[in-house]
């Protein structure tokens, strides 16, 4: 069998058709058709081609590489802004539990310790008393103004009586009724000065018996302030001895929190 091939690809089939002749197998045809030039050609053409594809292989590598690289980054980002939206939150929540820890610190703060607590008791106590004797010694000047005005208003009304019955006297001497009358008028200031004199025994005896009353509630008070200062003093101790087995007891590593 007869096989016709055309192996010159820079040539036209026509040309290249007419040199041909018939071989009887294809190694003949190909070893015949292509010369040395040829394949130099085709062999840098080949070696070109490779250089394009490797370059194309190369730019493909680096685009795959870059594409690789952004979404790298952008999952990275993306990470990035879930754990900063997480901190943040968390940044947040601990501000407000820094808050809360603040304002249970300043309560606590505000409790005053057993110390300051009986400081805070001596103190009132000290002010008690001079408040106290403030109050008593505003109370007797008090009692002396009013005795001392009971006091000018009775000699006024004395004095005033004296020198009516002076006049009184002066103009009953020469004549007999008014003498008289004279004798009436000094009767019924006699009278007035008894109903006065009943008037203030009636209300010293009140005042007496008011004063009685106060002086038994005041013994009372008294004797309560002793029980009381007596209450105290054994709380403190009880107190004291409680302090002490809390720290017994904590040296020992008991557990203190039912004490």
């Amino acid at each position: 069998m007869d096989v016709l091939l055309c192996l010159a690809p820079s040539t036209s089939c026509s040309n290249c058709c007419r040199n041909i002749k018939p071989f009887s197998t294809l190694p003949e045809a190909v070893v015949s058709t292509q010369s040395t030039g040829e394949k130099d050609a085709f062999t840098k053409e080949c070696k070109e081609k490779v250089k394009q594809y490797r370059e194309k292989m190369s730019d493909l590598t680096e685009k795959v590489e870059t594409l690789e690289k952004d979404k790298r980054r952008r999952l990275v980002e993306e990470q990035y802004q879930k754990d900063k939206t997480k901190l943040d939150k968390l940044r947040l929540q601990i501000a407000k539990k820094n808050y809360s820890i603040s304002a249970l610190q300043r309560q606590v703060d505000d409790i005053p310790t057993r110390i300051e607590l009986l400081q805070y008791q001596k103190r009132f106590e000290e002010l008690h008393q001079q408040t106290g004797a403030v109050h008593t010694e505003t109370k007797q000047f008090y009692a002396l103004f009013n005795n001392l005005s009971d006091t000018k208003t009775y000699l006024e009304k004395h004095l005033t009586r004296l020198n009516s019955i002076n006049e009184s006297f002066k103009r009953a001497i020469g004549n007999v009724e008014n003498g008289f009358m004279f004798l009436q008028q000094f009767e019924q200031l006699v009278e007035g000065a008894k109903q006065s004199k009943t008037s203030i025994e009636k209300r010293r005896a009140e005042v007496k018996q008011t004063k009685d009353g106060l002086n038994d509630e005041y013994l009372k008070l008294v004797d309560e302030g002793r029980r009381y200062h007596a209450i105290v003093q054994e709380f403190q101790e009880e107190c004291n001895k409680t302090e002490m087995l809390i720290n017994k007891c904590k040296e020992m590593g008991l557990n203190t929190s039912a004490i």
